[in-house]
């Protein structure tokens, strides 16, 4: 984070170049965590970075690039965190791009491992 401050508290926000991701991000900020905003494309992730930031008005702000849907992209992501975490706020949406079936479905068994996966890298 751009911050010095070891007692501010940090949230990590996924899917935070979307609607509700952003909105969720500039919440947070605006409580005066540092946020660590985790998206999938460079582009958008930096313009969502810019507009978090001009509407929250915190600076400690950032991006991570992460796959959500990925084991190795979240593995990779929970590696090269440092420093202290409070808040996990798992917004991404991972959905198969096909209709999906009714229970038992392996696209929603895989979006629910992704999460799984995020969270307790996370933890």
């Amino acid at each position: 984070m751009p911050t010095n401050q070891a007692d501010k508290p940090v949230a990590i926000v996924t899917g935070a170049n979307g609607v509700i991701g952003k909105a969720i991000a500039t919440g947070i900020a605006k409580a005066g965590f540092a946020v660590a905003m985790v998206c999938r494309d460079e582009k958008r992730a930096e313009e969502a970075l810019k507009e978090v930031r001009r509407a929250s008005g915190n600076s400690d702000l950032r991006v991570e690039l992460a796959d959500l849907s990925r084991r190795e992209s979240v593995f990779a992501l929970a590696a090269r965190w440092q420093g202290r975490l409070d808040v996990l706020v798992n917004n991404a949406a991972i959905a198969p791009a096909a209709e999906l079936k009714p229970r038992g479905d392996r696209a929603a068994v895989r979006h629910q491992r992704a999460r799984l996966r995020m969270d307790d890298a996370c933890l």
